[in-house]
């Protein structure tokens, strides 16, 4: 069985070192730990981090505009956050949302949670992966 557990992070633009500087490091690190939460059970993982994330204040999914459908799973002061458990070629859409909310000025940083190799194989083919 695969649980939901951080198993690596990947700090681009010394993004780790602003999560440490505003004290939202171990936060983000803890709630990417879901004991006991089946990787294949993707609606329980959304709900995991939904969960987590409205309880420290941060909304539902946000659009990136006013003219646009498109969203992100959230969205608080300057940060992104966006979790992918779907297809892989979501993953490059994720990407484009969150640089255009960086370029827009409406983030600084923002974290992109996705499965590893193992659990994606767990998930399906052609499921998004960190490898």
């Amino acid at each position: 069985m695969i649980i939901v557990k951080l198993a690596y992070f990947y700090s681009h633009h010394y993004g780790a070192e602003e999560w440490k500087r505003r004290d939202l490091f171990d936060w983000i690190c803890k709630i990417c730990n879901a004991p006991g939460t089946r990787v294949k059970d993707t609606k329980k993982v959304q709900e995991h981090f939904r969960d987590e994330l409205t309880s420290a204040g941060w909304p539902g999914p946000v659009r990136i505009s006013s003219k646009s459908n498109l969203s992100i799973f959230s969205h608080y002061e300057d940060i992104g956050f966006q979790v992918q458990l779907g297809n892989i070629s979501r993953c490059a859409y994720d990407l484009l949302k969150i640089q255009y909310l960086y370029q827009s000025g409406r983030i600084n940083m923002a974290a992109l949670v996705v499965p590893t190799s193992d659990a994606s194989k767990e998930l399906g083919t052609n499921t998004a992966n960190s490898n």
